[in-house]
């Protein structure tokens, strides 16, 4: 590598010294700055791209942000009117499992005679990169760390990523990590507990309680979201006029209908309803249908479906397809109101920006959270506005979040206090699947 750091016309020296002491890690060394920019699945990043001794970073001073691109061959290389073209593969640091492969760097006004130089530099970079990592794989070494990388044998590598995951919460229950609220369910599991949600408020109770509990139309939804968790796509008829069926659901291009009936233990489903549910199979076009009820059936039911494209579920067989199946809530919460979105995207901005606050100079300048609007598919095909946080990056970003929501939580209207809970929740189940599947080897899941 070059001793001394090779610039380009067109980066001023202050963003070169604020790069270099501000924005690069501590074993970040740069070899080259110039003007340029990287293209890469569409996006653009451009500003002062530093070619360092295990990575290409790219920092816009307007923006302040910094982006982490990992460079790992160079296949062609070329330079025409003053621009350095080369087809790279890189990798981002956001997505360490995923090679990008045939991308493009552009770096603009490269001094003149120097132009074999910093090609032979990236050269250079990619192939000392995979020297170091084939040497360090030779002697059994593994890679571990986030922003930081470190190379030690895999034993150390598992001690460092078990105190992370014990340091940031997450606990272990047999040979498998869990976030603690997964903790906590898992132990009422374990006591033969099932969480359901009813009017907003989460509840604990046993599988007789929640179908007690449910009026008829909550059961309707309640088995249309136990058909959703089993990987049905699920379609609500109206609540009257349903010609015998209230579920139609699809998988894998087989149709079914599903008729329910909340009925108390002293009231059985009689040989009428298996009929009037056969007779909504060609009614709506399906191959067979499923009944189901929170009691039994009548010995002429069960005599009326004997060889009948029907599956009868009493409360037994329900309560088994629950034990394997059972929706996290049990009724369908509604939507935020699009009125509020103005509310909740100011508080969102204020929890970023505590959120950043809290990263060291490096960290925060690539730490990402997002805002985004979207669209969901609601009941009946209605489509229904939503708003939501996105988090990009390591996921030492997390915790930053986490910090921001739990100080901002007790401050907010109560109408919004679940959703960002909700959020929160979401978050720190993320980080836990982001580490499963950057250290897969480390884990024992």
């Amino acid at each position: 590598m070059a001793d001394t750091l090779l610039t380009n016309m067109g980066v001023d020296g202050k963003t070169i010294r604020f790069l270099c002491d501000k924005v690069l890690y501590p074993d970040q060394r740069a070899i080259f700055i110039g003007k340029g920019k990287i293209v890469n699945d569409g996006t653009v990043r451009q500003g002062a791209i530093c070619l360092t001794n295990r990575a290409i970073t790219v920092y816009n001073p307007k923006e302040k942000r910094a982006y982490d691109f990992k460079l790992t061959e160079l296949i062609d290389s070329s330079y025409k009117r003053r621009f350095f073209s080369s087809t790279i593969k890189i990798q981002m640091s956001s997505q360490e499992t995923a090679e990008k492969v045939a991308e493009r760097i552009l770096i603009q006004g490269i001094p003149k005679g120097e132009e074999e130089r910093v090609i032979n530099l990236f050269k250079l970079t990619a192939g000392e990169q995979k020297r170091f990592e084939d040497v360090q794989k030779s002697k059994g070494m593994v890679r571990y760390g986030f922003s930081h990388e470190k190379w030690d044998s895999t034993g150390e590598a598992k001690r460092w990523l078990e105190q992370y995951l014990r340091r940031r919460g997450f606990k272990k229950a047999g040979d498998r990590w869990m976030t603690r609220q997964e903790y906590i369910d898992h132990k009422r599991k374990q006591k033969g507990l099932y969480k359901y949600i009813e009017a907003g408020i989460e509840k604990w109770g046993t599988l007789d309680k929640i179908l007690d509990g449910l009026s008829p139309h909550e059961f309707e939804d309640f088995i249309g979201l136990l058909f959703k968790s089993m990987g049905y796509e699920v379609t609500n008829f109206p609540y009257v006029g349903d010609y015998g069926a209230d579920l139609l659901v699809k998988r894998n291009g087989k149709a079914i209908v599903v008729q329910v009936k909340k009925y108390g233990l002293e009231n059985n489903v009689g040989a009428p309803e298996v009929q009037k549910t056969l007779g909504s199979i060609w009614k709506y076009k399906a191959s067979e249908a499923i009944l189901v009820t929170t009691s039994t059936f009548t010995a002429r039911a069960y005599e009326q479906a004997t060889g009948a494209p029907i599956e009868l579920w009493n409360r037994e067989k329900l309560k088994e397809m629950l034990h394997q199946h059972l929706p996290s809530n049990l009724i369908q919460e509604k939507p935020v109101s699009t009125r509020l979105f103005p509310k909740f995207e100011n508080i969102c901005k204020s929890i970023i920006t505590q959120a950043i606050s809290y990263a060291d100079s490096q960290t925060g300048l690539r730490v990402e959270f997002r805002i985004e609007r979207g669209e969901s598919q609601g009941k009946y095909g209605i489509k229904r506005k939503t708003l939501g946080f996105s988090v990009l990056g390591p996921v030492e970003y997390y915790p930053f979040l986490e910090k921001a929501m739990n100080e901002c939580i007790p401050t907010i209207p109560p109408i919004l206090k679940s959703i960002f809970e909700g959020w929160l929740n979401k978050s720190i189940k993320n980080e836990l699947e982001d580490v499963r599947k950057k250290y897969s080897e480390l884990t024992e899941l």
